[in-house]
């Protein structure tokens, strides 16, 4: 594993999502896992093809960054709610490079 995230808890009174944890791996794949007695994978993604060094969700946990630093351009987002990639970005047109970090602002 070379990355690990959870998810941000908005109420800690009352909980309506679960809390989800992300693991990214240095085979290039994201495992998302939801916290409840049964932890196996939510979903497996493999949008990426090398060593996962950055998961991070956003301030309202519905988005999740992941990258590599190791190829141009290795930048994904997952919309938790589809667990899919978003479509479409980023563009060739996008310019990204080598990617170090990876922070959402509020």
């Amino acid at each position: 594993m070379t990355e690990l995230c959870m998810s941000p808890l908005l109420d800690t009174q009352n909980v309506t999502r679960p809390l989800v944890v992300t693991s990214g791996s240095s085979t290039s794949i994201i495992r998302m896992i939801f916290i409840k007695p049964s932890s196996s994978p939510l979903r497996i993604v493999k949008n990426l093809s090398t060593s996962i060094q950055h998961t991070v969700f956003n301030s309202t946990g519905e988005l999740l960054a992941i990258s590599s630093r190791d190829l141009k351009h290795s930048l994904r987002l997952i919309n938790l709610h589809s667990l899919n990639c978003v479509p479409n970005w980023p563009t060739s047109n996008t310019p990204l490079a080598y990617v170090s970090s990876v922070k959402f602002f509020t």
